[in-house]
């Protein structure tokens, strides 16, 4: 997809017509390469340090630590210290929300998201977002900050367009500044096993009442 300006009305309605008319959109070119790669040196130098914490399945009191189901480790951003690439990508994504908000009626009023970091053959077995008896997320994020990526390095996030029917599915591959955006309360998906580290700022656009998306 060509580049479009993240902050400009055209983007929005690309986003816009697609979550309207399938449930998802992918879209290309969101951040520049600079952005790009300031946070996923961010992400990485975190993993290093060992700030990344291993994801769970579920969530308070139920959440459980399954490597072989979720191998991805992670670390929640807070937007009142976040660094200047971070301001660059909450800004855009909450252009996004009023978007969503005047266009498709969503009440959405945050955003949590946090880095995820796959090593090398982890992955996430499929799942789907929204939590049981909890209508709060509505849209599912996904911006990708893996330079350069490959299609055989693998590490695709498999979209199941069918509820939890093996069949049909969409493959998508987890190039540096894509966004993806899906209904969480319709889309089973999974995390397929790349040889390389696999990065990404991962979110849950939310509301504060079940609010359907359509």
């Amino acid at each position: 997809m060509t580049l479009l300006d993240p902050l400009h009305d055209t983007f929005h309605d690309t986003l816009l017509d697609g979550i309207a008319e399938s449930g998802y959109v992918i879209v290309d070119k969101v951040l520049s390469t600079n952005d790009v790669t300031a946070l996923a040196a961010e992400a990485l130098q975190l993993s290093q340090d060992g700030a990344l914490k291993p994801a769970a399945i579920g969530r308070a009191a139920s959440a459980q630590l399954d490597p072989a189901l979720r191998g991805d480790a992670i670390r929640w951003l807070d937007e009142t210290h976040a660094s200047p690439a971070q301001q660059v990508y909450f800004r855009v994504m909450h252009g996004i929300r009023e978007a969503c908000n005047r266009a498709l009626y969503l009440n959405l009023v945050e955003l949590e998201t946090h880095f995820a970091v796959y090593p090398p053959g982890a992955r996430y077995t499929k799942h789907l977002d929204q939590f049981h008896r909890s209508g709060v997320r509505k849209l599912s994020s996904i911006l990708y900050l893996n330079r350069e990526w490959q299609a055989d390095y693998g590490g695709q996030l498999r979209i199941y367009l069918e509820g939890e029917q093996p069949e049909p599915y969409l493959d998508v591959d987890p190039i540096g500044g894509r966004l993806v955006l899906f209904d969480a309360n319709r889309f089973y998906h999974e995390v397929l096993p790349a040889t390389r580290p696999r990065v990404s700022l991962t979110g849950w656009f939310r509301t504060r009442a079940d609010h359907p998306l359509t």
